[in-house]
């Protein structure tokens, strides 16, 4: 799964801050692992500070950059290396630093960036020197003077919500030169995951984009089933296909201004119809050999495997509509018009906004697909490794072991929402939507 910089830090501070309770030799080694790749990071950030930062602001920057980064080379340089949690993701972090810093806009995401690896590396000094030989060592009393002088910066110049973005955003893999080239399934699975994240973490997905994604996921759960032997009875895991689409169904009232096109690039939309492509051309390809053993058959489960996780990005970018009210409805569509009109006969046709109790359908739209994506990736995984497809498992199993086959049909919270998806589907409202792009209407 994609994280960003402020998911790296975010782990690594809990790790540090548990340390530094009750701090043993092996944790303060722990701790002053992570200054070299700290120095790293602070590395890649001065050049974009030097060259963007104004005049009167980039001796001062420089300065405070200058001292933090000798204090944590010279820590670095004190211990040998230790291969360790701690290490690994201020690595991460230093590393998806170096990639991103060159995307930044101003100087001023990138001291924001700043201050968070300052904070981090006060948290490893602190958690060091709770090891009392560490306590007085002059390589660790030097960071957090150095962090100090970062700190004050940053009270002068406070990051705003824009320059903080630039923590939370992802590595652009999505960009990859390969992608739309010779692409594998699971490249374009993992790019396509990736790109929805990073829309819905940066709230900027919108509706045509996450119609087209559902699209994209209904084909890859209905390859998923197709794949699978047909079971002595019916399973709630072959009701995906009918979920994804569902959720397609569930936006039909809605609209943002992108139901019928977006004018601008989509990495979402673009992966996504790459993900349907791909999915054909393999399935051709296990048609032309016979078998179900090709080239790419074996990646069909990494797809599954993310249909669940896009699920729950999908749900987020519903949520973040709801607060925000982003979209908009004819009244008469929405399930609070009964509770919220009291003039029916002249405001039956008044386009509103919606609120967030009528996006609870599409909410739960979406947690379906989500439950039965996750038991057709449970029962594909169990499929290729031959184990018996009636045997009972917690995500697949529509009744308990050994009940009765006229149980009811509302036994199993699995099949509830195979129920539900199934009804949904088979509404006769179809959203107005395609991968082609076209105009945004007129508002």
């Amino acid at each position: 799964m994609s994280v960003s910089i402020a998911d790296l830090l975010s782990d690594l501070d809990a790790r540090l801050d548990r340390d530094a309770a009750h701090t043993t030799a092996h944790q303060a080694h722990a701790a002053v692992s992570v200054f070299e790749p700290l120095a790293r990071a602070v590395d890649a950030l001065t050049p974009v500070i030097a060259a963007r930062a104004a005049t009167q602001h980039r001796q001062q920057d420089l300065t405070l950059i200058g001292t933090l980064r000798d204090a944590l080379g010279t820590a670095a340089a004190a211990w040998p290396a230790l291969d360790c949690p701690h290490r690994d993701l201020a690595g991460a972090a230093a590393d998806l630093t170096a990639k991103l810093a060159p995307h930044h806009d101003d100087a001023a995401q990138a001291r924001a960036v700043l201050y968070a690896l300052s904070g981090t590396a006060r948290r490893a000094a602190r958690a060091a020197r709770g090891f009392p030989p560490y306590d007085q060592l002059p390589q660790l009393v030097a960071i957090p003077r150095a962090a100090a002088g970062i700190d004050q910066h940053a009270t002068a110049h406070p990051p705003t919500r824009r320059t903080r973005a630039a923590l939370d955003a992802l590595l652009p893999v999505t960009r990859h030169p390969t992608i739309d080239q010779t692409s594998t399934l699971r490249a374009t699975v993992d790019a396509l995951t990736s790109a929805v994240h990073a829309a819905s973490r940066n709230r900027t997905l919108v509706l045509h984009e996450l119609l087209g994604v559902a699209t994209a996921c209904a084909h890859a759960a209905q390859a998923g089933v197709n794949q699978l032997p047909q079971p002595r009875r019916e399973r709630p895991w072959r009701a995906a296909p009918e979920a994804w689409h569902a959720v397609a169904i569930a936006c039909a009232p809605f609209d943002d201004g992108t139901k019928r096109g977006i004018d601008r690039p989509s990495d979402a939309l673009r992966l996504a119809a790459r993900l349907v492509r791909t999915l054909d051309q393999t399935a051709a390809a296990r048609i032309d050999a016979a078998t179900a053993d090709v080239p790419g058959a074996g990646e069909q489960q990494r797809v599954l495997d993310r249909l669940p996780e896009i699920a729950v990005q999908l749900s987020l970018a519903v949520q973040h509509w709801a607060i925000a009210q982003t979209l908009f409805a004819p009244e008469r569509l929405l399930p609070s018009y009964e509770t919220r009109n009291w003039a029916a006969p002249v405001n039956a046709n008044r386009i509103v906004l919606v609120e967030a109790a009528d996006l609870e359908g599409l909410s739960s739209a979406i947690y379906d697909a989500e439950r039965l994506s996750a038991a057709l990736a449970v029962t594909s995984e169990r499929h290729a490794r031959h184990v018996p497809p009636e045997a009972p498992h917690q995500a697949i199993s529509t009744a308990p072991s050994g009940a009765d086959e006229s149980a009811p049909r509302d036994a199993s919270p699995l099949r509830r929402s195979a129920d539900q998806a199934r009804a949904r589907a088979a509404a006769t409202v179809t959203p107005n939507w395609s991968y082609g792009r076209r105009s945004a209407p007129r508002r």
